[in-house]
This record gives C-alpha cells, structure tokens and sequence, in this order.
C-alpha cells in the first residue's frame, strides 16, 4: 500500500502542477495572440480555452528552447506561466460551476490513476495493459530531461544520435518531472498527469468547437437554451457500437482476449484516446487552435488576421506536427482545403494570412523537422496506400482484387459501427441544416477537416507497427461528429418515433464499451506481456541505481522479450536495445536492432558466456550496468557469469552490475 499510495501521491501532484503550468502561460499566450472567443470567455470555459491555447503554442517553443538544455525550457515555461498567472487567478475567483469542474477532475484523475498505475494484490504488484504505452510515455519523458532537445534515443541508444520521433508533448511532460523531481515526481508519474490532462482538453475542444461553429443555429436550437455542458460530456464519455462486433469475436473465440477497439481499425473511443494517446489529442487541440485562428466569426474585430492571429496559428500548426504527425497529416490537408476555399471565395488577404502561417510554422518546426530525415529515408516507407481493411472482408476473401472490393463495400459498413450515435446524430443534423451548416466558417471547416479524416484514414495507413494514421487522423471527423450531434440532441431531433430509442440503444452500447476496455486494462487474463513476477523487488533495484549513476549511461536489461518495461517505467537511463518492440519507435534502423538483439541477447540467455565475453559485449556498447532479474535464463544458471562475478546490488529476485567504476 505505500506504494500505491506514494504513485497517488506523486501523480496527482504532477497533474496538478502540469495543469497550472499550461494553463497559466496558455493564458497569456490566448490573450497575447487574440485567441478567437478567449476575450468574451469567463471562468471555466477561459480555462478551457487557456488549456487549449498552452496545448497548443507551448510545444514548439519548448522544442526551441530545449535545445539549449532542459533548464532553458523550465525557465522559458515559468517565465510564460507567471505572466498569465494574474489572468489565471481572476479567472478561479470568478465565474460559475468552479466548483463542480473541480470535483469532476479530481474524478477523472483518481480514475485514470487506478487504470495507470501498478497496484498491489496479493501476488505482488499488478500492471496495467496501459503500461505498453506509457513506458514509451515516460521513455521519452526522461530522455528529454537528461539532455533537452533533440533528445536521444533512449531505446537503441548511440553517443551523438537522435530520436526520430513526434516527442513535442513529452516536453511538457519533462519540464514537469524536472521541476518536481526532489519531491519524488519521476519520468512515469508526469507522463500519467498527461493522460488526465487530455481529459479536460478534449471537454474544452468540443465546447469551443460546438460555441464557434453555430452548429446549433444550423439546427434550429431555440434561443436561449441553456448551454449543456452535461451533454456534452456525455457524449464524450461515449463511443460507437463497437461492443457488439467485439463481444461476437470473443464468444467465437472462446476468450476475452479482444477488447472492444480490437475487432477494427480504430476510431478509438475519446476516453481510449486521451488514456492510450494523449500526445495525439493535444495535436488535435493544437490543429483546431491553428484552423480557428485562420477563421472569421460575426464578432471578430477587423483586424482579426492581423500578425497575433497569424503567430497563433503557426504556433499552432508548428507544435501540430511535433505532436503527433498523424494528426498533422489531417490538419495540414484541412488547412489546405480552407485556403483553397478562401481563394474560391475571393477572400484573398484571409488567405494571405493563411499561407504565411503555413510558412511560420514550417520555419518553426524546421529544426524538428531535420531530425525526422533519418527515418523517411530510411529502408520502408513509415506510410503506404492501402484501403482501410474490414475485418470480414479479409476472413472471406484472398489477397487481390476480390479482397479490395469486398473491403470496398464494407467499409462503410465499419464506418456506421464505430461511429455510432455520432453517425446517426451528424445524419440528423445535416438532414435538418443543409447549407445552413456551413454557414460559419468554422462549420465550413468541420466540413473540410472531415474529409481530409476520411481521405487520409480510409485510403493511407501507417506501417511502422500498427495504423496509428489510420486510428489518429480520425479524430477530426470524431470532433466534427460530436459537435454535430451536441447540436442534434439540443434542437430534438432524437424525438421522431424510433429514434430515441435508437440514440439511448446507441450510447448505452458505447458505455458497455467503456466499461469492457476498462475492465479489460486492468483484468484482462490475455495481456500481451503476461504478469510481472517480484516486480517490487525489481524496481528496488532501479532504484538503486537511480542514485549512483550519471544522467546519462547505458544500463541494459534482458532485450529477448517482445516488451520490456523496467528500464522505461523505473528507470531514466538510456539502453543499447530494449526489446523487439520499442527499440523501434524511435528511429534505428531495423537492421540495427537485429544486429544488436543477436549480439546482446547472449548475455541473459547463454549460460555458457564467460565473465570476460560478458564484458568484451559490454564494452562494445559502453554499457555501465547490467540488471538480471529472476526469470533472465542466467540469472541462477550453474557455470553462469553471474555466479562468477559479485553483483553490486542483490536481492532474491534482481541483481545489478556496474560495470565502470
């Protein structure tokens, strides 16, 4: 229990002050740069759009920054942070519903807690299936701590090399385990905060989207009707029918093996996203600051795109593309779209303005940008064509012609499941608004940033690991389909006969589905990784070393598994190869990985090394230290190097090896 009570501890003080930190300095930045609503906004929904606005300016600026080391990026953040912490304070003191936004977070972050974090049963401390993520989360948290931006890569680790990767939301999270780290903050616990402070960027998200697009205007909503903040969460904390092909699969089966996402390509649930994926949110939050400062609305001053609205945006898109580069795929065709829309409309100093944030932005992700060259030229490309697949079509057709068309005409068909009550709520909207829902511009751009969605998500994917494009670029169509149907629900459109029934059948379906992934993220008897055995006395030893090495050396632990966690999750120090998983994600070339599985691979399996090949291996990655845990074949292996040589650091379960003195 205490430690269970320590991570609590450690994670609601990182969100806590995670939170400040972005909101305080995105308030400024909102103000500075005439963020479009934030000077009529009051109280919460100020919040709101300061959270967006930090989400959405800060990145790119830290990235900035951070290359002059960590400490430039924390100074660079309290600096913003305390200019906006007057407007930041006025704001808590006034304005409705503070209270009940308070309570409702401290929810939302002990239930994130309780999915996140390890928690003791009778057998020992117990994973979450969220830990596949978040060692990548935290892997990269620290790595950005020890040495700024670019920051290396932390999982085949090589003096002078660089990550390329999309790592500009875990320089929020590194300034805020750098700054916490004397009170017991680690790289894991800012990387959780992140997670619960996607929660409250996506509630603000819909609400500026749904207030700016006049969706409910476009609907019919009678005014003065009360604003339904209930309703909107509500329906972020819904999702499509997805339950019903998953639970299918799994009787079939005969397992609980699949969870609710699985059966599919994703249009991942907005509780799965900001839970598995909150870097992507924030790119999402960051593309929609971006293509609202580029749009007009009845109240907007004249000079609504002069330079502040222009810096917005580049911000915006700058730190869009660092975030996630999925989801910057989708903003920069939407972004696209819109300017050729303002050119077909002879708005021409509106699209003046649109290029020359385009161009800020490219100059400012530039030195990011450069870093991603490694991995585009790399032997495979990162994206390929090809349809997005339907799981039945691939069951009943080979591979060829009759499969493409078999996913032709099913994909649709996936499309309705996942989307849902918020397929149907967006047919009753444009059914009811027509034209009238393009009216504003940010409606017009719904629109737009709905079919970059379904261009790039049904005809494009990813093929590192998975189709995270495919999964990520989606969220454009998901925000304009939750505004849309927000509006529905609001102007009674659910009210003909059959349909309400059929909107309660839907979203009780989605909550079914939240509750299984959640269930399943803490019970599932499937998990790809199996169970830590004596993971306590393991961190024990990460512990151990936490206190006698450098920030930078390389410390290697038994890379033989699919995913390893440990050195991630309790660790801060980069490694010669993780795993045959992770040591992907960064940038090194497969070939490379291979070759070094094979060569460091012997060290924890071949009970037949001498002490002195240990180390000519050893060596030749300048590694400081090895850690052995129990199951490591070597580990009680009689003959074995390690019951020839003194471990430095020992318990029944793991043993640690310094290496250089």
């Amino acid at each position: 229990m205490p430690f269970l009570f320590g991570e609590l501890a450690a994670t609601l003080l990182a969100t806590l002050v995670l939170a400040l930190l972005v909101v305080s300095a995105g308030g400024f930045l909102a103000a500075t740069l005439a963020m479009p609503g934030f000077r009529g906004a009051r109280g919460v929904e100020r919040l709101g759009l300061s959270l967006l606005c930090g989400l959405a300016c800060l990145p790119v600026l830290l990235d900035l920054a951070g290359r002059a080391g960590v400490w430039p990026m924390v100074g660079g953040v309290l600096a913003v942070a305390a200019l906006g912490a007057p407007g930041l304070l006025r704001s808590l003191a006034h304005g409705p519903g503070l209270a009940a936004t308070a309570g409702l977070l401290l929810g939302w972050a002990l239930l994130i807690v309780f999915l996140i974090v390890d928690l003791p049963t009778r057998d020992g401390l117990r994973h979450s299936l969220l830990i596949v993520d978040y060692v990548k989360h935290a892997t990269a948290t620290w790595a950005i701590v020890a040495a700024g931006t670019p920051p290396f890569n932390p999982t085949v680790y090589t003096p002078g090399d660089h990550a390329a990767y999309y790592y500009f939301f875990y320089l929020l999270t590194a300034v805020d385990a750098t700054l916490l780290k004397p009170l017991g903050v680690a790289a894991r616990h800012a990387a959780f905060a992140g997670a619960i402070l996607a929660g409250p960027a996506l509630a603000a998200l819909g609400w500026g989207l749904w207030i700016g697009s006049g969706a409910d205007q476009a609907a019919g909503v009678q005014k003065g009707a009360r604003r339904a903040v209930w309703l909107l969460l509500a329906l972020l904390a819904t999702t499509g029918l997805d339950i019903v092909p998953s639970l299918a699969l799994n009787l079939m089966r005969g397992d609980w093996r699949l969870t609710p996402e699985e059966w599919n390509d994703q249009v991942t649930s907005w509780f799965g996203s900001a839970l598995w994926a909150p870097h992507h949110v924030a790119g999402l939050c960051a593309a929609f600051v971006g293509l609202m400062a580029l749009t007009r609305a009845a109240d907007d001053d004249p000079d609504a795109f002069g330079w502040r609205r222009i810096i917005l945006a580049g911000l915006a898109f700058a730190s869009m593309a660092g975030l996630s580069v999925y989801v910057a795929m989708g903003g920069a065709l939407a972004a696209a779209l819109w300017v050729g829309a303002l050119l077909a409309k002879r708005r021409w100093s509106d699209a003046w303005a649109a290029n020359v944030a385009g161009l800020l932005a490219l100059a400012l992700a530039a030195p990011w940008i450069s870093t991603l060259f490694a991995r585009v030229g790399g032997e495979a490309s990162p994206i390929v064509f090809g349809l997005r697949p339907f799981p039945l079509s691939d069951i009943f057709a080979a591979p060829g012609f009759s499969r493409e068309a078999l996913r032709a005409a099913l994909v649709p068909v996936g499309y309705v499941i996942e989307f849902g009550i918020f397929g149907l709520g967006s047919f009753l909207f444009w059914r009811r608004a027509g034209r009238a829902g393009m009216k504003t511009d940010l409606g017009f751009v719904l629109v737009l940033a709905t079919a970059a969605s379904f261009l790039i998500g049904t005809f494009l994917r990813s093929a590192i690991i998975d189709n995270d494009l495919g999964w990520r670029v989606m969220l454009f169509a998901q925000a304009a389909s939750l505004v849309w149907t927000l509006a529905a629900f609001r102007a009674a459109l659910f009210e003909a006969p059959g349909l309400r029934g059929a909107a309660f059948a839907c979203i009780g379906l989605g909550y079914l589905a939240i509750v299984d992934a959640a269930v399943q993220i803490r019970i599932n008897p499937f998990l790809p990784f199996g169970q830590p055995t004596h993971l306590a006395e393991r961190i024990a030893a990460w512990n151990w070393l936490d206190e006698r090495l450098p920030k930078i050396a390389v410390v290697q632990e038994n890379p033989d598994r699919t995913r390893a966690f440990d050195y991630g999750l309790y660790g801060r120090f980069p490694t010669a190869i993780s795993d045959r998983h992770n040591s992907i994600l960064f940038g090194a070339p497969r070939a490379e990985i291979d070759k070094r599985l094979a060569a460091i691979g012997p060290i924890f399996a071949d009970p037949t090394l001498t002490p002195e090949e240990m180390r000519a291996i050893a060596a030749r990655y300048d590694m400081a230290a090895i850690v052995l845990a129990d199951r490591d074949p070597v580990f009680a292996a009689p003959g074995a190097w390690p019951q020839e040589i003194s471990p430095d650091f020992r318990n029944d379960f793991a043993r640690v090896y310094l290496l250089k003195r």
